[in-house]
């Protein structure tokens, strides 16, 4: 469409200038004819009289009067001869002058067309470079949020790597102490608080968990995408991406399975809003840092009192939700087998080693909203297997 546009108007431009030059030769043969008219006329009144008809017939009839004739005469004759040829031109002067107005206004239409289509290849100049000013404005601050988003991603990397390093230490020397295996000896022959108050007695294992605290903690209020550094119980049960999951994900690997144990018990009161331990509680759950924690293994090992790990363990999924355990295949498979347990047992009237441990620890330990043992076992089902089984049958338990 642009070229025939284009052709168009080259078209009409030379039509114009060709019609233009018609009627400019035209009006110039014409005055050109009209001036040697006048002048040819003029040059006759000053030659001998009997060459001009009108003056002979004049000089005939005052022959009388004089030999010549008064040259005032002439010039009068002529004055009347240009009068009329005056009132021919003026005409043909105007028209000339309407012509060449009209041109002029053509001329100036013309430019001032011209100064249109420059001021809008101008403006689209300017919106051009606007754009490209914009679209590099918007590449500039782009870049710039990426390079902070590094610096921020290495700045946290570095430290990530340091606190990692000093938790690995620390981790050593409990595993090297070999403190755990006393207090799980000791312990949790008795109930979950007393497991609890001696890891928090216990120097090396409560400085370890601190550690970890603060490791965990340093994952989720300094991770770049958490742009506002937020660490409120809230922000802690919001979804986790995927990125920080891999950074705590390298922690938890690294956990053995009875510093895990311990880390449940740890952090297990927790599960009360008011107590000082619930963010540590909400961040294992956020983490799912008991997603290795071997569940089925702890409860269905072999013990002299039923007052052992099982009951530890009944405890720990009265207190977590199943965040905490994630995918983990054993504690499904452990719920399971108990919930069949119990089923079998009240409808048998009999009592089952491994299920007294859970209902003593259900019964002594009461489970929270959302915690594992609420969600995946039938409450009225372990309370009337204490009531109808186990009440019944102590003696035979125990």
């Amino acid at each position: 469409m642009q070229p025939e546009k284009v052709n168009i108007e080259t078209d009409s431009s030379e039509v114009s200038r060709v019609f233009l030059g018609m009627l400019i030769g035209i009006v110039l043969v014409g005055i050109t004819l009209f001036a040697g008219y006048v002048l040819v006329q003029y040059n006759n009144a000053f030659e001998p009289f009997e060459k001009v008809p009108e003056i002979s017939a004049q000089m005939t009839e005052q022959v009388d009067k004089s030999d010549l004739l008064d040259k005032s005469d002439v010039a009068g004759f002529l004055g009347t001869r240009g009068d009329y040829f005056g009132g021919l031109l003026n005409p043909v002067l105007a028209f000339a002058s309407l012509m060449a107005l009209f041109y002029t206004i053509i001329i100036q239409s013309k430019e001032l067309a011209l100064t249109r289509e420059e001021m809008a290849k101008t403006a689209r100049a300017n919106e051009s470079q606007t754009e490209e000013v914009k679209k590099q404005v918007e590449l500039a601050i782009a870049t710039s949020e990426v390079q902070q988003r590094t610096a921020k991603q290495q700045q946290f990397d570095n430290t990530f790597s340091t606190l990692l390093s000093e938790h690995n230490r620390i981790l050593d020397e409990v595993i090297k102490a070999e403190d755990l295996e006393r207090i799980f000896d000791e312990g949790c022959r008795c109930d979950l608080g007393m497991a609890r108050l001696m890891i928090l007695s216990d120097e090396n294992i409560s400085r370890y968990y601190r550690t970890l605290y603060q490791l965990l903690k340093f994952i989720t209020k300094n991770h770049p995408e958490n742009e506002k550094r937020s660490f409120t119980d809230e922000y802690i049960q919001d979804s986790v991406s995927e990125d920080e999951k891999f950074y705590a994900s390298l922690v938890r690997a690294m956990i053995p399975e009875k510093v895990t144990l311990g880390l449940a018990v740890n952090c297990s009161s927790g599960a009360f809003r008011s107590n000082e331990y619930r963010s540590y509680l909400l961040l294992v759950e956020r983490f799912a840092m008991l997603e290795h924690l071997d569940v089925f293994k702890m409860w269905t090992s072999d013990f002299d009192d039923i007052s052992d790990k099982r009951s530890i363990i009944g405890a720990v999924v009265s207190a977590y939700s199943i965040k905490a355990f994630d995918k983990n295949v054993s504690l499904q498979i452990a719920l399971d087998q108990y919930r069949n347990i119990a089923e079998f047992s009240i409808e048998n009237k009999k009592p089952n080693i491994a299920l007294c441990a859970l209902v003593n620890a259900f019964s002594g330990f009461v489970p929270v909203p959302n915690s594992v043992l609420t969600n995946f076992l039938d409450e009225d089902i372990m309370h009337r297997f204490k009531s109808e089984v186990l009440d019944k049958n102590t003696k035979k338990v125990v």
